[in-house]
């Protein structure tokens, strides 16, 4: 293929997507169709004979979820200068850690001092798992049961795998893509901003709670520490 000929092809490529494809994508008929689908398909369903209850507790329901992001992109395309990416001023900071034990979950409060809001020792049930699906789902658990709405939202985890599987929304981990489903449905009806964050254990402050001991000074002193250097804006007041 000549340079004029690799030039007229690609020019033509240029021309079908605008003047063929855009009208196509732009039009009433492709919109209700992502809308159709949007509201028909699951993408996560519990599995027959397990109960909600045998991974959330009572508390907590995982049911199905249906994606809000068909939805999403076909109010885009019918008013594409209505939306605006915001975020939030304000920073929460969560912390999460599961052991051999138990869990816990630590949240930074406004005046910079961490405080434990769940320990809690764990199941017969889910003592049986591996550690890196007991710790996606204390991770997702911070997130479903917290009140926050509107906010920036910073969890931390020191499990790679598991901060990998929040930041991706699909994980090799056996049974956890309705956790995660769970996790970003709970972000998308709260208008949360997630971003799952690796810190080490050394500086994890619910790494002593999770083992059903207390915040670690030292560990605290690190991890703003850790906040501070990856430009995290922490609220001091």
């Amino acid at each position: 293929m000549t340079p004029r000929e690799a030039y007229s092809m690609a020019g033509a490529l240029i021309w079908a997507v605008r003047v063929l494809l855009l009208p196509l994508v732009k039009s009433r008929a492709v919109i209700e169709m992502i809308r159709y689908l949007a509201g028909h398909l699951e993408v996560c369903r519990s599995r027959p004979g397990v109960s909600s209850s045998a991974m959330w507790d009572e508390k907590v329901e995982v049911g199905h979820l249906t994606p809000r992001v068909g939805v999403l992109v076909a109010e885009i395309l019918e008013h594409p200068g209505a939306f605006r990416i915001s975020r939030s001023k304000k920073v929460v900071i969560l912390a999460t850690d599961a052991s051999a034990w138990g869990y816990a979950i630590c949240r930074r409060g406004r005046n910079g001092r961490w405080h434990l809001i769940e320990m809690k020792k764990w199941s017969q049930e889910q003592a049986g798992k591996e550690i890196k699906w007991r710790e996606l789902w204390v991770m997702v658990r911070a997130v479903v049961q917290d009140d926050t709405r509107d906010e920036d939202v910073v969890l931390l985890g020191d499990n790679s795998t598991a901060v990998a599987a929040l930041r991706r929304g699909i994980s090799d981990i056996p049974d956890s893509d309705c956790m995660i489903g769970q996790c970003w449905d709970a972000c998308s009806q709260r208008n949360l901003w997630l971003r799952p964050m690796w810190i080490p254990t050394q500086a994890m402050p619910a790494d002593g709670p999770s083992r059903g001991g207390d915040i670690d000074p030292k560990q605290v002193e690190m991890v703003e520490r850790i906040l501070k250097e990856r430009s995290i804006e922490l609220d001091v007041t």
